[in-house]
């Protein structure tokens, strides 16, 4: 059993319904998990003090952050946790029962290679670094 956990039973987390968090702390059932249906409510709940921690990535948080004038107001002292609890690899997916799926994941693929290519995801990722 991780002890960790065991110093942050005073803590109320903010989950999100149906996401994968970290393997151990989702199968402890002694800790106050209050999920709510996205990052952005979850933030919110943070604001407003319903929570004392959330569960989210990093980026889609400063995502939320940017955009919500009330996360903005309520959320100067925010930190993040470095290094992260853990790292979870992201997927497309596409339907191969949808119309053109094929020329769909080819159009995504190359997409993406010029982004990287074209040194635009340093420039996507800059927009965002400028955050804590």
């Amino acid at each position: 059993m991780n002890k960790t956990y065991d110093l942050l039973k005073i803590f109320k987390f903010g989950i999100c319904r149906g996401y994968k968090n970290e393997e151990i702390f989702d199968t402890r059932n002694d800790l106050v998990k209050i999920d709510a249906t996205s990052d952005k409510l979850n933030l919110l709940n943070l604001a407003l003090g319903k929570v004392d921690l959330v569960f989210t990535d990093k980026n889609v948080a400063k995502f939320h952050i940017r955009n919500n004038q009330t996360l903005v107001d309520n959320l100067k002292n925010l930190e993040f946790l470095e290094p992260e609890i853990t790292r979870h690899k992201l997927f497309i997916a596409f339907s191969k029962k949808s119309k053109n799926f094929d020329l769909k994941v080819n159009a995504f693929n190359k997409g993406l290679k010029s982004i990287f290519k074209e040194g635009k995801i340093k420039i996507l990722k800059k927009d965002f670094d400028d955050f804590k």
